[in-house]
């Protein structure tokens, strides 16, 4: 399905017309809060849900998939690319993935380089459109995309590395920290 353009430029300007407005205070606080929210996830790490485990990766997913509205179909090939080029190289990131426990609840950290370099990426995308006004940084989306593929498939291997925790191959496994 594709939007049609003219949908997407009124939405589009309807949000940046709120967001122009008070620019300097809206990035602030979009600053604080999800870059605050980014770090105290990499320090301590997140509670082993199957929720969470979909949920954090999808909203990576929707956050990044934003910046598409409005892209061309050229664009939107080099996105989906860059998409699965992220996917496959995910494997390479696997053991950045640490898990512990806590109270006896099993806890993980993901990769810090990942989640550090989208939300670097994230926040000077938003940073770019802001104050600058340029809605067209393919080069940006391009690589949000693939950190986004990165993202999807850690989690994809945090699942499969939580499953062999579990089962009897588990005891093959480095033991989870306590802390």
């Amino acid at each position: 399905m594709i939007i049609p353009k003219n949908l997407v430029d009124n939405i589009e300007n309807q949000i940046y017309a709120v967001i122009f407005k008070y620019k300097i205070e809206f990035f602030a606080a979009f600053v604080f809060i999800f870059v605050g929210r980014r770090i105290l996830r990499l320090v301590y790490g997140h509670k082993f849900r199957p929720g969470t485990l979909v949920t954090s990766p999808f909203l990576y997913f929707v956050f990044s998939g934003i910046s598409l509205l409005g892209l061309d179909l050229l664009g939107l090939l080099y996105c989906s690319i860059a998409f699965f080029f992220g996917l496959l190289i995910s494997t390479l990131f696997k053991h950045g993935v640490k898990f512990y426990r806590k109270d006896n609840v099993i806890y993980y950290k993901r990769s810090a380089m990942i989640s550090l370099t989208w939300t670097v990426a994230f926040v000077a995308r938003i940073y770019i459109e802001i104050f600058y006004d340029l809605t067209q940084g393919l080069v940006l989306d391009i690589f949000l995309i693939f950190l986004s593929g990165l993202i999807i498939g850690e989690a994809f291997h945090i699942g499969i590395q939580k499953k062999l925790y579990e089962s009897p191959v588990g005891d093959a496994m480095p033991p989870i920290d306590e802390k």
